[in-house]
């Protein structure tokens, strides 16, 4: 699951900041979840200010009351509106003790076509985003529109170069804290 909230160039984004500090307990001890990564861009560094949460849950039973019937998403869509989520299948996840330690995110995307080989898509991608050297790797699958998308968590800012280089598009954030229930 993953949702993003675009604000203006002028938006104060160490708000943002602000509010995920003060909001991350309930995440860090939700059973259901395997980890939320909350992330941001500023348009310092990325031309646009946005605040993003990707989710992997264990439990859907938990998921569909955070997002139906729970209060912390009901808090942020009162804060900012609700966002546009997009629900996505897990194809891929290495599930590495590590992701803790996660300090930025690239994703990447592929829009497939009927026809479309999702495993051999997964692969080109998941070779792509190595160079990346991540600690983790996560390969999701949505159909509206049909898409597979890869997001690479990794432990520090890439090199310039290695950004430079990455021969797909994708976006960059700032993982400002990482939730992940024992």
């Amino acid at each position: 699951m993953q949702y993003c909230v675009n604000f203006d160039q002028e938006f104060d984004m160490a708000q943002i900041v602000d509010r995920i500090s003060s909001r991350t307990a309930p995440y860090d001890n939700l059973e259901g979840l395997a980890f939320k990564a909350f992330m941001m861009q500023t348009a310092e560094e990325e031309g646009k200010n946005s605040y993003s949460s990707f989710y992997i849950w264990r439990d859907p039973a938990v998921f569909e009351s955070f997002l139906v019937d729970g209060e912390m998403f009901a808090g942020l869509s009162k804060s900012f509106g609700r966002p546009n989520v997009a629900l996505e299948i897990v194809l891929d996840w290495k599930r590495h003790d590590k992701i803790s330690q996660s300090r930025y995110a690239f994703q990447s995307c592929m829009i497939i076509s009927d026809d479309t080989d999702h495993r051999g898509i997964s692969r080109i991608l998941q070779s792509t985003h190595a160079v990346l050297d991540p600690i983790e790797t996560i390969v999701t699958v949505t159909g509206d529109p049909w898409r597979i998308s890869c997001i690479s968590l990794l432990p520090e800012a890439p090199k310039k170069k290695i950004r430079d280089d990455l021969d797909i598009e994708g976006l960059w954030f700032k993982v400002v804290h990482m939730s992940r229930p024992q």
